[in-house]
């Protein structure tokens, strides 16, 4: 059976790939007793943990509908390991289960890959912390990702390094068998980094194992991709992958846009540290350029009003992202909610174009401080990993469509004052400017400077067009 989610391949049913990913994990210790399988219950890997013998298995899953759906489908054998009363089906966000009492001798993640913001999260270093404190001694955590056997692109090295230095700042042993699809195993205890206890362990726990034999074990441990990818993965300088700098979504991207635009495959993007940018003399210069520009827009009465709003509008929509990200990555769940998310930002859009448009004068300076400051406290509150619940979020995204929206007010209301029409132009700079944040932050800013760097971007914008009132 194959499942497609939002167009795309998302797994399928009833392959070598399955029995690989449990059996090379369990493999890995002497006794198996509980299982805990984040994800990927309908793809068969809890029908495979079952034939570790004596065993119990959690297995939890985020969308009920898609279990549903898939489950009627499924050969008669899958769906009785679902009934089996050793197993126990439970519907909830990964994370948050993670949060649960309990502990496992084998985690595995058949989570999707970070694709996005909401998948992203379940390759961070937090997230594997969380896995950490769910293991028992010498528990072992698995999860497996995409990359190639032959040739590693700048994306896909990438990606990888990013998931494998987050595993390593949590987990003391780590190891990658390496393929078409990457199995990457860690826990607190040393693991085998030879074929040979694996190897029996498959002998005797899979006497009829179609791919997890103890001749494939060794050949994935003596190929000299082993020990290539695990030099490739040390010496690579991607930063870990964290809940508050979603690197591997970018890389993710790059990848499947290179099978329609071949050339991206050779793309690499750097990676780059806040402080990286400090040092830069480009960045430098570039600073000094919107100074420039900005100074030389004060002297010009409509290019001063239309900049403030569309720098406003940039900045805005700065904080929007780094707030709708960081409450995902928090809350586990953005979609449900995302109503309510907008809702806020638009009743702030309504508050902030009645309340500054009857500021007077002291409106003009209090927008872009205003926005300064709460995008100085977004940062904050995001680097701290505090205020994600949405009573949070909604409030501050209500605070920052009305500065928005009085930046709005303010230009409008100044070339009312001085006799000019100005409305048609500085809506399209504030659209423009928030169309150009939103693309920006998402692509850009957010994966490779982080949400805190990302949020103080936004200050530093709204610092500079004090320059402007």
């Amino acid at each position: 059976v194959a499942v497609f989610e939002n167009d795309a391949l998302a797994y399928e049913t009833e392959t070598f790939a399955t029995e690989e990913f449990v059996h090379l994990a369990a493999a890995q210790r002497d006794t198996v007793r509980r299982v805990l399988v984040l994800g990927g219950a309908a793809q068969g890997l809890v029908a495979q943990a079952l034939r570790l013998g004596r065993v119990t298995v959690d297995a939890v899953e985020l969308d009920r509908a898609m279990v549903a759906l898939v489950t009627p489908r499924l050969p008669a054998a899958e769906r009785a390991a679902l009934a089996d009363p050793r197993v126990r089906l439970v519907f909830a966000d990964p994370r948050r289960f993670l949060a649960r009492p309990g502990r496992y001798d084998l985690v595995l993640s058949g989570l999707p890959e970070p694709a996005s913001g909401r998948t992203n999260r379940f390759y961070t270093r937090e997230f594997f912390a969380a896995c950490a404190t769910r293991l028992e001694r010498g528990g072992v955590l698995a999860l497996r990702l995409r990359g190639a056997e032959n040739l590693w692109t700048p994306a896909v090295a990438r990606r990888a390094a990013g998931v494998h230095r987050a595993l390593r700042e949590v987990f003391p042993a780590v190891v990658v068998l390496p393929g078409a699809t990457n199995l990457l195993l860690a826990s607190m205890a040393p693991l085998p980094d030879g074929p040979d206890g694996p190897a029996a362990r498959l002998a005797t726990r899979l006497p009829r194992a179609r791919i997890a034999t103890p001749a494939y074990a060794r050949y994935l441990y003596t190929n000299d991709r082993f020990a290539e990818t695990a030099r490739r993965l040390a010496a690579h300088p991607a930063r870990a992958n964290r809940d508050a700098r979603p690197a591997c979504y970018q890389a993710t991207m790059v990848l499947w846009l290179s099978r329609l635009l071949p050339r991206l495959a050779a793309l690499d993007l750097p990676d780059v540290a806040a402080r990286d940018l400090v040092r830069a003399p480009a960045a430098w210069a570039g600073a000094a350029a919107l100074l420039a520009g900005l100074a030389l827009a004060r002297r010009r009465t409509l290019a001063r009003r239309v900049l403030y709003a569309g720098v406003a509008g940039f900045a805005g929509m700065l904080v929007e992202a780094v707030l709708l990200l960081h409450y995902q990555t928090r809350a586990g769940v953005l979609y449900q909610d995302l109503g309510v998310l907008l809702m806020a930002f638009m009743a702030g859009l309504a508050l902030g174009a009645w309340g500054f448009e009857r500021a007077g004068r002291r409106g003009g300076r209090l927008v872009p401080a205003g926005l300064a400051a709460l995008a100085a406290a977004t940062a904050l509150l995001v680097h701290l990993g505090a205020g994600g619940g949405l009573p949070v979020v909604a409030l501050l995204l209500v605070a920052t469509g009305a500065l928005v929206a009085g930046a709005f007010a303010r230009a409008v209301r100044a070339g009312a004052a001085a006799g000019d029409e100005v409305t048609g132009p500085v809506y399209a700079a504030d659209v423009a400017g928030g169309c150009l944040a939103s693309l920006v932050a998402g692509l850009v800013a957010i994966p490779m400077l982080g949400l805190p760097a990302t949020a103080l971007l936004a200050a530093a914008l709204g610092v500079a067009a004090l320059l402007l009132t």
